[in-house]
């Protein structure tokens, strides 16, 4: 038969455990409470004398008994009334909630500017600016967690630069492919600068690939973005031409092509998104492309060239999945 034995409870004793109960409020009290907030002080004041005591002395030592007055009902105070001296160690465990709720709403607010490391702004003439610099080598994808927590995701040998300010997102994309996820802001608009052309957006996802040819071709996973021509310093005030690409579209221009209201005609269904935007998952798939092409795409990925001499083979048309790594 098996002996049994009462588990062992180990307690803190009760009045440290008020004492950090009580400089938590005090610390709270610092800012204004909520209504549900002020509904559990007044539960919390309400358990035993010894909580009323020893909040309204810590509170008289923070100076912070005027803003009891909405607590008159839990127990009487008079703000001028002498109280004993509030003892150093009540001191200190105040302050070092206070320290620990700064720390901890610091480190949070770092964790959600970033999840990579960013340098830090650097202030100028009153607005903030950051600047980065991102690539990728030859068949490497990596992801960037930018501040405003966009999501970069870069394909093989891609280069981006970073610009932001308080009232612009700007990326200049001068090689390769992205993906990204906005983190929506009205007010602080993401463009997109590439081979002469602007790409705008609020809050949606796009992929831009910047080929060899300097062709741009443009797939709107989510929302809508407006494409325009890329604005002079004599242009900032005007209205530049633009269209707008709706989610499933996509559209290939060429960076010396003026930006037109018929443009958007070219803009056609993305048959399959999943397949075009494979190389996210580090797949390449291939439904009928021709020899010559697959091989400038494994080129891409691998940095081998590969030339095919016979012209009939390069019209080979290829069907497969491949790992690019």
């Amino acid at each position: 038969m098996m002996n049994t034995t009462k588990d062992t409870v180990i307690e803190f004793p009760k009045d440290d455990r008020v004492e950090e109960e009580a400089a938590q409020w005090c610390v709270k009290l610092m800012d204004d409470l909520t209504l549900e907030e002020e509904a559990k002080l007044q539960t919390w004041l309400a358990k035993s004398s010894t909580h009323r005591k020893l909040f309204v002395s810590m509170a008289h030592s923070l100076d912070q008994m005027e803003q009891l007055a909405p607590l008159a009902e839990v127990f009487p105070h008079e703000p001028n009334k002498k109280t004993k001296p509030f003892s150093h160690r009540y001191m200190g465990l105040a302050a070092s909630l206070v320290i620990g709720f700064a720390f901890t709403f610091t480190w949070f607010t770092s964790q959600d500017v970033s999840k990579e490391l960013v340098s830090l702004p650097v202030i100028e003439q009153q607005e903030v600016k950051e600047q980065q610099y991102y690539s990728t080598e030859v068949g490497e994808i990596r992801t960037v967690m930018l501040s405003d927590g966009s999501a970069l995701l870069m394909n093989t040998n891609t280069h981006v630069n970073i610009n932001y300010t308080k009232e612009r997102r700007e990326l200049i994309l001068t090689q390769g492919e992205i993906h990204i996820t906005v983190a929506h802001n009205k007010l602080r608009p993401l463009s997109v600068d590439v081979g002469g052309k602007t790409i705008e957006a609020v809050g949606t996802a796009f992929n831009i690939e910047y080929a060899r040819d300097e062709l741009i071709e443009l797939i709107v996973t989510d929302g809508t973005v407006k494409v325009f021509d890329q604005l002079q310093t004599s242009e900032i005030d005007s209205e530049p031409v633009s269209i707008k690409v709706e989610a499933g579209r996509q559209i290939a221009i060429d960076g010396k092509t003026v930006i037109t209201p018929d443009l958007i005609n070219n803009a056609s269904l993305t048959s399959d998104v999943n397949q075009t935007l494979a190389w996210q998952s580090r797949y390449l798939v291939f439904t009928g492309m021709p020899l010559e092409d697959m091989v400038a795409e494994i080129t891409r990925y691998t940095g081998v060239a590969i030339e095919i001499a016979d012209s009939d083979l390069k019209q080979v048309k290829i069907v497969g999945r491949f790992k690019t790594n």
